[in-house]
């Protein structure tokens, strides 16, 4: 039996255009799944124990009463954004869309929304009403009952995560629109103009510069939490989604008694990752100097972002190279150079000149003042000249600083007016030279957020402050924090191969003569240190894999192991 997932490709409403977007989540999760079209849901149904629909969508009655069958069965049922006319099998029955609101008054004893930290803002979504037999998990909130000192006053709208149990199995409804909600958090709103100051002056300025915060869709109120005497997007909202959805999965399998297996985010059962990024601004090479010193006596690697023109000298990119360090791209879209900017054509020159200075592959980026434009047109510049990691998703200011584009997971864009996924792989940045720019505490907070959630901690300096005292000490601190919670730091281009690498690795089942699974994990790629999560059965043996270790993810107990994934190698685990 496995995991069945409703591929609608719907183009026709504003709030459901985004559905399959599910299947780019599910792949970074590493999670095997069989993706359905609509015309061959019924004969997909028997091979599975649960179905997930992502996102609203019209179902012939046929289908309706298939799923009623299926679920009545014993099988899961997991609805995302609204009833999808599966009103008899849910237990509800759409009232209203909602283009914006939140998640919150959540249950902590059920294991789907056990591991909320706090309200989630939906884009997209239906206010349901639910009958007298569903329990509800989660109640919509109205962000007019919202007060930044009492938090959430008399503002429940009803319920928004719902489970009914039907026959022997059961129905989950997540009545936001979650997919949507990850695209629109990740990739914010298009940037035309300077964004308006929030209350307290700290999060926008019109500074004339557009940037990537001048578009984030988080709320500057609601969304951020107090930290040393400021607000920073302390939890990573796009994180939190993606796991919802994952723990719907996890429970569903869990119910039905279907083993379910994981490719786990990282190598050797490592928990998250550190990224440690310069932004070579003013190409000063005494402090370059001073900068690559202070990063030896750490012992870590790290992304150097250079910035047109001028650069460092031929010898320092060589060196660098040696080191161990990366050398990308720093776009300068903003310092007037007597020729137009924002454009392809000036981009392409700038990406050009840097691998020609340098004489090494040049495949990431971050743009200088964190500059945007637009929506998703950058990420098209990056893909046409073969960029495939960047950057520049962070904060400008200090009250943006945290997880501003809702998380810690890198993630690819989606071209929205296409729906057309785009091949550049988006590492999301957290802070810009902490000690300066916003205060020492924050950096912790990053490494326990992407630590406590599998994912990156992405810290900003820039050579030109490498000679301060507190900003070195700073950098340090953070460092040497995150090695101590067990974070490798990493260059950019680091992530980015392991990223790919990893989604090149396939799991298949079969059963024996016993009908018990067996289990073959093929990869197109080498993964060294590939770790592999067993949910709901103890983990296969397999030459060349390590012992399992017995762990908890997201509330669900399973097992660890390791194995050396060869370039076109099958293993069977059994």
């Amino acid at each position: 039996m496995q995991i069945g997932v409703l591929s609608l490709n719907q183009k026709t409403t504003r709030w459901s255009r985004y559905g399959d977007y599910v299947f780019e989540l599910l792949a970074h999760a590493g999670f095997p799944y069989l993706k359905i079209s609509p015309e061959e849901l019924s004969d997909a149904l028997p091979r599975l124990s649960v179905l997930v629909i992502p996102t609203q969508t019209p179902l012939s009655s046929e289908d309706q009463k298939k799923i009623a069958e299926f679920v009545a069965a014993g099988h899961v049922l997991i609805a995302c954004g609204g009833t999808s006319t599966l009103d008899e099998v849910l237990g509800c029955r759409n009232v209203a869309p909602l283009p914006e609101a939140w998640v919150g008054e959540h249950s902590d004893e059920h294991p789907i929304t056990k591991g909320l930290t706090g309200a989630l803002h939906a884009f997209g979504g239906h206010r349901i009403a639910a009958g007298a037999d569903v329990e509800v998990l989660a109640s919509w909130l109205d962000p007019a009952g919202y007060n930044m000192e009492r938090g959430w006053q008399d503002a429940v709208m009803g319920p928004a995560i719902t489970i009914r149990r039907l026959g022997k199995g059961a129905a989950v409804l997540i009545a936001a629109d979650l997919v949507h909600s990850v695209v629109r958090i990740q990739q914010g709103k298009p940037v035309h103009v300077d964004a308006e100051p929030d209350s307290a002056g700290t999060a926008l300025v019109n500074d004339g510069i557009l940037k990537t915060d001048d578009g984030l869709a988080l709320d500057y109120d609601i969304d951020r939490q107090p930290i040393a005497n400021t607000r920073f997007f302390g939890r990573g909202i796009a994180d939190e989604w993606r796991e919802l959805l994952l723990r719907a999965i996890l429970w569903g399998a869990a119910v039905t008694n279907t083993p379910l297996p994981m490719l786990w985010y990282w190598p050797d059962r490592l928990q998250a990752v550190g990224l440690i990024s310069h932004d070579s601004d003013g190409n000063d090479p005494a402090l370059a100097d001073v900068l690559l010193e202070n990063l030896q006596s750490l012992e870590i690697p790290s992304s150097w972002c250079i910035q047109y023109p001028g650069g460092y000298a031929p010898a320092f990119y060589k060196k660098l190279a040696q080191l161990g360090y990366e050398i990308c791209l720093h776009y300068d879209a903003f310092t007037q150079r007597g020729r137009a900017y924002w454009g392809e054509a000036d981009f392409r020159m700038q990406l050009d000149w840097l691998r020609d200075m340098a004489g090494v592959p040049v495949v990431s980026n971050k743009n200088h003042y964190l500059r945007w434009e637009g929506l998703d047109e950058f990420f098209v510049w990056l893909e046409n000249a073969g960029v495939t990691a960047d950057q520049t998703k962070g904060p400008s200011k200090t009250g943006n600083t945290g997880f501003p584009f809702g998380g810690s997971h890198p993630w690819f864009p989606i071209q929205e007016h296409k729906l057309r996924m785009i091949d550049v792989l988006e590492i999301n940045l957290s802070t810009q030279d902490i000690a300066l720019t916003c205060p020492l505490e924050i950096g912790p907070a990053v490494v326990d957020w992407a630590k406590a959630h599998y994912g990156i901690a992405h810290f900003l300096f820039h050579p030109a402050h490498a000679a301060k005292p507190h900003v070195a000490e700073a950098m340090r601190t953070v460092v040497n924090y995150g090695k101590e919670q067990g974070l490798p730091w990493w260059t950019c281009n680091q992530i980015a191969d392991w990223e790919r690498a990893r989604r090149q690795v396939r799991f298949n089942v079969c059963s024996d003569q016993n009908g018990t699974p067996v289990w073959s994990v093929s990869s197109a790629a080498h993964v060294p240190g590939a770790t592999l999560v067993w949910f709901g059965a103890a983990a296969p043996k397999s030459v060349g894999a390590s012992e399992p270790v017995q762990v908890s993810i997201y509330g669900f107990p399973a097992t660890m192991q390791v194995v050396d994934l060869q370039e076109n190698q099958t293993m069977i685990m059994q």
